[in-house]
């Protein structure tokens, strides 16, 4: 792509990331947030570098002051020449308005972090801003650089960009000197290049650990498209956990997957012979998908146990519990599988 395409990409982009209107705006910043506020990397981050969020771009103010508020470590930009250093700020009242009009911290009143002294990526999040995205990591900017220079000073710190689902596309024009992104927030998903958990599979798994079920957890990561109560959801599911009553046949997690899956597809006419295929072969294409990861579907096999008959009592959920079994991530993995499997068939929100 020449310079001009390139250009004319960028313009274009913008364009379609300014039309959206105000209300859409604000209802997906709400939902990313949601999302970034849930997501337990951002949650156990020590430094949370923040764009200040200008125009039409996705929004940072919000989740920028609540972080200042609970008193976390937070820097942000400030445009120096061609560079960008980051000086860390305590409260919202140090931002002036700087390089285009856009707030940055006062440096008299804030101690430079990043930029011009070293950082520690370790347990760090640089939040980037940017006109495009593509699902492999690819990001247009705004032409200037300054954040392609600032990601090749500091190579190893987690690089998140905030978009819109519209800003996503099939492929960003890149070039050598353009930096990829480890991870992409969206109000409608978190896509990582590194094969983490999905914002479903994130609080399936967290589910868990607040002691649900396996089949609960999973199936209260989609209470959003139900119209029962989260209490009659866990209560309709509660049986399938341990793989049916602690039988430990198949896997809860995967018989919460079912589960969802017939709301969206299930039958209720006992004569309607097209809709119970048509529902039992997305039934084994789910397990096909499940068996491709973990290797079978039965619990027993799963968690790798020698008995076959299982006394009813669950264990108790301590942390010797929890750190000798697989479950909360092969729990994550089939609600991961269900959301990869809704989205191509367009019908996740």
């Amino acid at each position: 792509m020449s310079i001009e395409d390139k250009k004319a990409f960028r313009k274009a982009m913008l364009a379609k990331r300014d039309a959206i209107s105000r209300e859409n705006r604000a209802e997906a910043d709400r939902a990313r947030n949601e999302h970034i506020r849930n997501w337990e990397t951002y949650q156990n981050a020590e430094l949370l570098l923040f764009y200040v969020s200008y125009r039409s771009e996705a929004d940072t103010l919000e989740l920028l002051k609540e972080a200042l508020a609970a008193g976390r470590c937070v820097a942000v930009p400030k445009v120096v020449g061609t560079n960008m250093m980051f000086c860390r700020i305590t409260d919202f009242s140090q931002l002036v308005e700087g390089y285009k009009g856009i707030l940055e911290p006062d440096t008299e009143r804030s101690e430079v972090l990043v930029g011009e002294c070293s950082v520690s990526a370790e347990k760090t999040i640089l939040f980037v801003p940017g006109c495009a995205f593509d699902e492999k990591g690819g990001r247009m900017g705004y032409g200037g650089g300054f954040y392609d220079r600032f990601m090749e000073m500091y190579p190893k710190v987690l690089r998140v960009a905030l978009a819109y689902e519209e800003q996503i596309v099939s492929e960003v024009p890149k070039e050598s000197h353009d930096k990829m992104v480890d991870v992409i927030v969206t109000e409608e998903r978190i896509i990582r290049m590194d094969g983490e958990y999905g914002v479903r599979g994130q609080r399936a798994k967290e589910l868990f650990l607040e002691g649900y079920n396996c089949a609960q957890s999973v199936v209260l990561a989609y209470e959003d498209y139900f119209e029962e109560s989260p209490e009659t959801l866990a209560q309709m599911i509660s049986a399938f956990g341990g793989g049916m009553g602690r039988l430990r046949e198949v896997c809860g997690a995967v018989s919460g997957m079912f589960f969802v899956l017939s709301k969206f597809y299930g039958y209720a006419d006992p004569k309607d012979t097209d809709g119970k295929m048509d529902l039992y072969a997305r039934v084994q294409e789910l397990a096909a998908r499940f068996k491709e990861r973990n290797e079978t579907i039965i619990c027993r096999e799963l968690l790798e146990l020698n008995e076959k008959v299982s006394v009813p009592v669950p264990e108790a959920r301590t942390p010797e519990y929890y750190q000798k079994r697989p479950c909360p991530d092969i729990i994550a993995d089939a609600a991961d599988i269900l959301e990869e499997y809704l989205r191509e068939q367009g019908l996740l929100k």
